[in-house]
C-alpha cells in the first residue's frame, strides 16, 4: 500500500513539474509586446522621413494639408518596408478620434505652446492620458518653450527627460513606451533642425514650429487612434500613426 501511494506521489510531482515547465516557455499574451519597429528608432525614422519630404517638395509655397499628407505618406513607405503607400493618408482621412481635425489644429498654429496645452488638458479630461502622462508632457512642452532658440540646449534638456521616463519606476510600462515615442521623435527632430543643412529655418524662425512634431506624436500615442489602426494595417499601424502625424505636423510652411 505505502508502494502505491508513494508511485501516485512521484507520479503526480511529475505531472506539476512538466505543467508548469510548460506553461512557463509559453509566451504571455497579454504583455506580448505587438511593436515592430524600435521605439529607439521612432527618432531616426522621423528624421529620414522628413528628409525625403524637403528632397520631394523643397520650399515650393504653401502645401495645403492633403497635400502634406499625400507626400508624408509617399515618403513613409519608402522609408519603412512595412509600410503601404496610402495606409496613412486612410488614417488621417478617416477623421477617427478627430485625427485630422488635431492635425490641421497643430499644422495652423501660430503657437506650438499653448495649442499643445490645449491638446494635453483635453486628452486629461477626455480619460485618454494619465496623470503621469500629463506631467510629463507639460514638462516636455515647457522645456520647449524655455529652451527653443538654443537647440543644442534644448536636446540635452530632452534627453535629460528621457533618462528620468528611463529609470522613473513610478510609471507603467505603457505609460514609458508612449512618452519614449514621444521623446525619441522630440530629440531626433531637434537635432535634424539643429543642423539645418537645408537652411529651411533661421533663428527667429524657430520658435514658431519646433514643439508641432512633439505635439503631434502626443496626440496619435494617447487616443484610441493606435489601436483603430492596428486593426486595419497590423502592429506596423501604431507606427504609421505616430510617425505620420509627428511629420506632418513639423512639415513647414
Amino acid at each position: 500500500m505505502k508502494k502505491v501511494f508513494l508511485f501516485l506521489v512521484l507520479t503526480s510531482i511529475g505531472f506539476s513539474i512538466i505543467f508548469f515547465s510548460c506553461k512557463k516557455d509559453q509566451p504571455n499574451l497579454g504583455n506580448e509586446d505587438n511593436e515592430t519597429i524600435a521605439i529607439e528608432k521612432y527618432g531616426e525614422i522621423h528624421n529620414e522621413v522628413l528628409d525625403l519630404y524637403y528632397k520631394k517638395v523643397g520650399l515650393k509655397g504653401t502645401q495645403s494639408l492633403d497635400e502634406k499628407i499625400k507626400y508624408i505618406d509617399e515618403c513613409l513607405s519608402q522609408v519603412v518596408d512595412d509600410i503601404e503607400e496610402g495606409s496613412f493618408a486612410s488614417i488621417v482621412n478617416s477623421n477617427q478620434f478627430n485625427v485630422r481635425s488635431n492635425i490641421e489644429l497643430i499644422s495652423n498654429s501660430e503657437n506650438d505652446f499653448e495649442t499643445g496645452s490645449i491638446i494635453i488638458n483635453e486628452l486629461y479630461d477626455n480619460n485618454q492620458i494619465t496623470e503621469n502622462e500629463r506631467e510629463y508632457y507639460y514638462t516636455i512642452l515647457n522645456t520647449y518653450e524655455i529652451y527653443s532658440s538654443n537647440l543644442a540646449t534644448l536636446k540635452v534638456k530632452l534627453q535629460e527627460i528621457e533618462n528620468t521616463i528611463l529609470f522613473d519606476e513610478l510609471i507603467t510600462q505603457f505609460e514609458k513606451n508612449n512618452l519614449l515615442k514621444v521623446t525619441s521623435i522630440s530629440i531626433s527632430s531637434v537635432e535634424y533642425w539643429e543642423l539645418d543643412t537645408k537652411n529651411l529655418t533661421t533663428k527667429a524662425s524657430i520658435p514658431s514650429w519646433i514643439a508641432k512634431d512633439c505635439v503631434g506624436a502626443v496626440t496619435s500615442v494617447q487616443t484610441g487612434l493606435t489601436g483603430y489602426a492596428t486593426i486595419l494595417f497590423g502592429p506596423v499601424g501604431g507606427a504609421i500613426t505616430t510617425l505620420g502625424a509627428a511629420a506632418v505636423c513639423s512639415a513647414i510652411e
